[in-house]
């Protein structure tokens, strides 16, 4: 739905919480929104709910970041994750820088 211009519909899935959706279901949402607060509220909540961050989740919040301008933000991600970076989360990164350029 997010990828189809529907961001800020998919952030309504914040109220489905409580119907058993994940916090990791709807990170991508946020990012389609450029939602980032609510995108790091959400990351946050996975630990609550038990969810160990895969380089879906870090890549979803690479985009997020660098889309923002927030390129420092983004970068910290990718040196922090416990994983090795793949070409896509690179790809999210510099994609925010040419979108800064």
């Amino acid at each position: 739905m997010a990828m189809h211009g529907h961001g800020e519909e998919g952030i309504d899935f914040c109220k489905m919480l409580v119907e058993g959706f994940r916090p990791d279901e709807v990170l991508s949402s946020c990012v389609h929104a450029g939602s980032v607060m609510t995108g790091q509220e959400f990351y946050n909540l996975m630990k609550y709910y038990k969810v160990n961050p895969t380089l879906k989740h870090y890549t979803c919040m690479v985009d997020l970041l660098s889309r923002a301008g927030q390129l420092d933000e983004a970068y910290k991600v990718v040196k922090k994750m416990p994983l090795e970076p793949d070409s896509v989360i690179w790809g999210a990164l510099l994609g925010g820088c040419v979108i800064r350029v």
